[in-house]
């Protein structure tokens, strides 16, 4: 209730941003966008919300965020939080796997003439979507660039496959999962990229499903050597609580990223299936 007041009050600010009340425009956008995402690993539960919906929400927080920025950068940068905001000397970028370069050559190919149903449209969205999850893949994992920048920098297009759920907007959310994964650390974020998962998986028809073997791969850890009986499945504790407010404003003030962590547990009937069905190679 109180944040339903709090942003029927703020909307009519958006539209008059000044040098007196921008550096609370841009706080307040960021905290209400930073207790959605935290929020949003709830969702699927009772009283929750469907998770890629709730995703959609989180990536429209964000991208208001950058809005703000992108049309007062000057005015913030100038005043109490421009520290916060600071762009670092150098953009580091780090040389990806080869498996995960093979899953996004193999991503990009299913977009093509595999795909014929698509229309020209849709095809250049969700290149232009893959695109942008490779350079998430370049950042060091440390980063929380690689997690934030994504969904600010999707286009518009993208977006409306993804909210009509069509099963390669949402192949290509899948894959992004891994990165959403690099966030288990967080106790913030704990078991997201997992949840989300198991969301689209149930969520595409078998056809589509073999599409998802790489990304299982990385995000349900398959490759346990053995099923973990119920009792002995625990939560990892979280290895670092860097989480703090400046380094979230630096995240989403430059398109940077976030953290996460929870012992998933291994998706047995996922991956007997996709071993039967799979013909992808990596």
């Amino acid at each position: 209730m109180h944040q339903h007041l709090a942003l029927a009050a703020f909307r009519p600010v958006l539209n008059d941003i000044t040098p007196s009340n921008c550096n609370a425009v841009f706080a307040f956008s960021s905290l209400i966008a930073a207790l959605a995402f935290a929020f949003s690993r709830f969702v699927g539960r009772p009283g929750g919300g469907e998770p890629v919906a709730e995703l959609l929400q989180d990536f429209l927080l964000f991208r208001g965020v950058e809005s703000v920025l992108s049309t007062s950068w000057e005015l913030i940068q100038k005043g109490e939080l421009g520290p916060m905001i600071r762009r670092p000397a150098i953009n580091v970028s780090q040389p990806i796997s080869k498996d995960v370069i093979n899953a996004l050559d193999y991503l990009h190919d299913c977009n093509g003439d595999h795909v014929t149903q698509l229309s020209a449209e849709e095809k250049d969205a969700n290149n232009h979507a893959i695109r942008e999850l490779r350079i998430s893949f370049e950042r060091p994992a440390s980063s929380w660039e690689n997690v934030f920048r994504w969904p600010i920098l999707l286009p518009e297009a993208y977006l409306a496959h993804l909210k009509a759920r069509k099963p390669m907007a949402l192949v290509i959310l899948a894959h992004y999962c891994v990165v959403l994964s690099r966030l288990d650390s967080c106790w913030w974020s704990q078991g997201w990229a997992t949840h989300l998962f198991e969301a689209i998986y149930r969520s595409l028809g078998t056809s589509w499903r073999p599409l998802l073997r790489w990304p299982m791969q990385m995000v349900g850890h398959l490759t346990y050597p053995k099923r973990v009986r119920r009792h002995e499945q625990r939560t990892t504790l979280p290895t670092y609580y860097g989480c703090t407010v400046t380094g979230y404003f630096q995240a989403l003030g430059l398109t940077r990223s976030l953290g996460r962590g929870k012992l998933p547990t291994p998706f047995e009937l996922h991956c007997m299936e996709s071993n039967r069905n799979s013909r992808l190679k990596y």
